[in-house]
């Protein structure tokens, strides 16, 4: 299988995988994604990510060959599907595909801080850098919807967009990681659902294509702000009661379900919290069609006040999905 892909990307063993991960050592465990695990590793001094998928049914539906097929749809899309050209995907170096063993994995040219999820869960994230992560996802899905495809094909779609599937970098940018579910673009048209193993993500599937399976744009408006539910932290699980009592009483724009502990951050002000609850909780309405586009989301982000005050670290006015140069790309440490 190696021929067929990228030369860039190497095949290497599973004897490579351990190497680097040291045996897939508990030390260098970074967390779990839908269909395995997600390491740090290193290859001589350089620090990389590696991803393993494992055949866990207590965490997803699984059929025979799922994984592998899972797996050669990234390959294809890191390799031909025109993705990597951003700076907030993963790039793929090196893969191994042992079907034979049921051993398959991937090397990323990434040495991140953490994923998502355990900053989450850690609590330490300022106001500036989860607004700074939740702008730049949104950047992301703009470009995944947007891309430039051939006639008749449907936009990128993640499926199963979440804080598990998101590394952050050094500088508290977001790297997406996992790609084993995109629908649209090059890969095979997945948009019903009776040709899907399984929805998505526990936890961050809209709905509506849970039901009728119908993909569109605005089932990764839903799933983005599912995520950044957790990312930002603005709001619990009693937000969607909460909120809509609050707007009978005080009026849509005069309400705010940010946590008050971020009232203390230097970062934050009270403008903000109507600002960033209403974009929310738009994009979690339950019929798709009243849903804000990707293009009105960032339109509303960039009316927040962090961002207004602190332009480049949101890269207002620059290509913000600029792919580094190789000479550029050598240097920078994601």
């Amino acid at each position: 299988m190696g021929s067929d892909y990228n030369e860039e990307i190497k095949h290497i063993s599973y004897d490579d995988i351990l190497s680097y991960t040291g045996n897939c050592s508990a030390d260098n465990k970074i967390g779990n994604f839908q269909f395995g695990e997600v390491y740090r590793g290193k290859m001589g001094e350089k620090e990389v990510t590696v991803k393993i998928w494992r055949n866990n049914r207590s965490r997803y539906i699984s059929f025979i060959r799922d994984n592998a097929t899972r797996f050669n749809d990234e390959l294809i899309l890191q390799t031909l599907g025109g993705v990597t050209s951003h700076c907030r995907v993963a790039k793929m170096i090196e893969y191994c595909d042992d079907e034979d063993e049921n051993r398959l994995a991937v090397v990323y040219n990434l040495n991140p801080l953490d994923i998502l999820q355990n900053l989450i869960h850690e609590d330490n994230l300022t106001w500036l850098q989860r607004v700074k992560i939740a702008y730049q996802l949104a950047d992301l899905l703009k470009f995944l919807h947007t891309a430039p495809l051939a006639e008749g094909k449907r936009p990128y779609m993640v499926r199963n967009l979440n804080p598990a599937h998101i590394m952050i970098g050094q500088d508290y940018s977001p790297i997406l990681y996992e790609f084993s579910m995109f629908s649209g673009g090059i890969q095979p048209d997945r948009n019903h659902l009776g040709h899907l193993t399984t929805p998505g993500y526990s936890g961050y599937t809209d709905p509506p294509f849970s039901w009728v399976g119908d993909l569109i744009d605005k089932n990764g408006v839903y799933e983005y702000a599912d995520a950044r539910l957790d990312g930002v932290r603005s709001l619990d699980e009693w937000a969607a009661e909460e909120y809509g009592k609050r707007v009978a009483e005080c009026g849509k724009g005069n309400v705010s379900l940010v946590h008050p502990s971020f009232e203390h951050d230097q970062d934050f002000e009270l403008a903000d919290g109507p600002k960033i609850t209403n974009v929310v909780m738009d994009c979690l309405i339950d019929d798709p069609s009243e849903r804000p586009s990707i293009d009105r989301v960032i339109d509303l982000l960039d009316g927040l006040s962090v961002v207004q005050r602190n332009p480049d670290t949101f890269g207002i006015g620059t290509n913000r999905g600029h792919k580094p140069s190789h000479d550029e790309a050598s240097e920078v440490e994601i």
